[in-house]
Formats: structure tokens, C-alpha cells, sequence
């Protein structure tokens, strides 16, 4: 495989090794206003009025959601703790972390260690933030929160049994198998399983 070359660019600063972007710089799109279009509890439909780097005028849908977070949780066997989800929209059944929405009233710690108890009964403990980011940043605002538990104790039945088809836990080696055989196919999955295997020095791909 090629070595990746890194290109610096001009409108870039690369000071102290964070990218500070100028506000003139030739990409930079720019926004003149936007039509509410939907609005519920988990999704809210905006067309935005921008122009593109290259001049070009037009409304651009924008997708609105809610804070999401997920988290990976090892046992004392460094096996991880994944659920077994159907989703209609793709018509699949795959292996996922558990995930779930942030409340207006929740920290995103707090709604992680939520998750979890509802949708496995089992509580985690030694929480820790792993990473965030933006899944489809392009057309949707919808930050994601993952977290990594130092463990986790039973402590009783999942509360939310209608999410939920049935738990497991799996090896890293497991996991892999997973992912190569297409059962696994959600964004905070996939990249929280990477970063703590790496974490790990286990490289799942």
C-alpha cells in the first residue's frame, strides 16, 4: 500500500498542529438564510440558501437530529457487549453497540449509562469518552458521543425489551468476523469498535 502524502494548504494554519481556516478562503461556502420546512421530536427539515464555492445560488435540504451517544463495554475477558437490532429502514439485522438519544436533561454521560441499563441490563461503570464526531456532516447535523466502560454489572432484565432482540458478547477476533460477514453496519459501531480495538493494539480491519 502507498504511504499517505499529507498536503498543506495555503488558506490552512497548521499552527500548533490545529487547522484554523480563514474566512475568505476559496472553499468557504456562504449562507444567506433558510425555510423551516418539518419539525418533531427527533427530526427537523431545513432548506438552507447557499452558494457554493464555485458561485452557484441554490437551497440545500438540511437535516436536523437529535445528540447521540454509544458506547463499547468490555467484560474483565476484554469480550465486548453487543446487541442484536432489527432496522426496518434497511430491511437487516446486525450486531450494534448500544446507542440512544440524549435528553433535554441529561449530560451525555448520564444518557449513555442509561442506554446501556435499558436496552442490556447490564450497568456500566469506569465510563470514559472515546471519540465524536459527525456521521453524514454533508446533509446532517447530528453529533455523536461514544464512550468506552471500564465494565459492566447485571442488574436485572433490559427495560426496554422491544429494542432489543438479544445481547452477547464477543472476542475482538469475534467482532472481526462480524464486520467481514456484513453484520455489522452502523457508523457508531464500526468506529468505536475501532478505536478501542486500536486502543488494544487490535487492528479489526
Amino acid at each position: 500500500m502507498a504511504p499517505m502524502v499529507g498536503v498543506l494548504c495555503k488558506n490552512v494554519d497548521m499552527t500548533n498542529g490545529k487547522d484554523r481556516v480563514e474566512k475568505n478562503a476559496k472553499a468557504e461556502w456562504k449562507v444567506f438564510g433558510k425555510r423551516h420546512i418539518y419539525e418533531n421530536h427527533w427530526v427537523n427539515l431545513d432548506l438552507v440558501d447557499v452558494q457554493s464555492p464555485d458561485g452557484t445560488r441554490f437551497e440545500h435540504h438540511v437535516v436536523r437530529m437529535q445528540r447521540v451517544v454509544g458506547v463499547v463495554i468490555p467484560n474483565h475477558d476484554g469480550r465486548i457487549l453487543l446487541v442484536r437490532h432489527h432496522r426496518f429502514i434497511t430491511s437487516t439485522w446486525g450486531w450494534e453497540i448500544p446507542c440512544g438519544i440524549v435528553e433535554n436533561n441529561e449530560t451525555a454521560i448520564d444518557a449513555a449509562a442509561r442506554e446501556v441499563e435499558e436496552e442490556t441490563g447490564f450497568r456500566p461503570f469506569g465510563l470514559k469518552p472515546l471519540l465524536a464526531y459527525q456521521p453524514c456532516i454533508g446533509i446532517a447535523d447530528t453529533p455523536h458521543e461514544l464512550f468506552v466502560a471500564s465494565g459492566a454489572v447485571s442488574v436485572g432484565e433490559p427495560t426496554d425489551p422491544t429494542e432489543v432482540e438479544r445481547i452477547g458478547w464477543f472476542s475482538f477476533d469475534e467482532v472481526k468476523e462480524l464486520i467481514s460477514d456484513g453484520l455489522i453496519h452502523d457508523s457508531p459501531t464500526l468506529l468505536g469498535l475501532f478505536a478501542a480495538a486500536s486502543q488494544s493494539g487490535v487492528y479489526l480491519v
